[in-house]
């Protein structure tokens, strides 16, 4: 009887190591890309990420410079270990700050939207990031075509175009 037990608890081991090797290789596997990209996914589904990207070597992150960076950078090494790509690539970090983030894209809007759109001569604006209430600085000549008053509606007028102004 006790050979019969023996027997069977060996041959189910096997069937058993059997099958999951079978399921194991049923599995498909995904790419290094889509790898890359689910650890992507993560850092931006659970931190405050303002801009990512990937060279050859480096995952770039461009981070809010409130988070804890040990505990990041960490968790990222962490999650390129458990996708296989720890020896495939390192992690860059910048720290920024949202609200000149923020600024310096309104500057870049002021840009495309009005500046190069309408080709003002003598005209320029450079992003205030020490005066919160004047975040912009307008440098307009006497003989620009342009009056500061048409400058600034023109700019009043794009921020509520795209939602980014705020009474």
């Amino acid at each position: 009887m006790k050979k019969i037990v023996l027997f069977l608890v060996i041959v189910l081991s096997i069937g058993l190591l059997f099958s999951v090797n079978i399921l194991k290789e049923k599995e498909p596997e995904i790419s290094k890309e889509e790898r890359i990209g689910k650890v992507m996914d993560y850092a931006r589904d659970n931190y405050n990420i303002f801009t990512t990207y990937i060279d050859s070597a480096d995952v770039f992150f461009d981070i809010d410079e409130q988070i804890n960076q040990h505990e990041f950078v960490t968790t990222m090494e962490n999650k390129l270990e458990a996708y296989d790509l720890s020896d495939t690539f390192s992690i860059s970090i910048k720290r920024s700050n949202e609200q000149e983030l923020r600024l310096q894209h309104a500057m870049e809007l002021i840009n495309l939207y009005i500046f190069d759109k309408n080709e003002y001569d003598r005209v320029n604006a450079e992003v205030n990031l020490k005066n919160k209430e004047s975040p912009f600085i307008f440098h307009i000549a006497e003989d620009a075509n342009i009056s500061k008053e048409e400058l600034e509606k023109e700019v009043l007028g794009l921020f509520q175009f795209n939602g980014a102004y705020h009474d």
